[in-house]
């Protein structure tokens, strides 16, 4: 999986960037970090494991099988 916003790149499996997108979610939330690009791109993440696994458009948890990998 690619994920692309302007010059910001991530290629890896869905379950890694879902947890990369968890991370940088709370980062930005966590420091009121005001930039556009980088919620774009955390948001193209989020979107991409959603497309990966046919989530519906606000189902943002993991997938069952990804729960039971992380023991969440």
């Amino acid at each position: 999986m690619k994920i692309q916003e302007h010059h910001m790149k991530l290629e890896g499996d869905p379950l890694r960037v879902k947890i990369i997108a968890e991370a940088l979610g709370e980062y930005v939330s966590k420091h009121n970090i005001d930039d556009t690009t980088l919620c774009d791109f955390n948001f193209n993440m989020e979107t991409a494991y959603q497309a990966e696994h046919g989530l519906g458009q606000d189902d943002w948890d993991y997938t069952k099988e990804d729960r039971e990998e992380l023991n969440i």
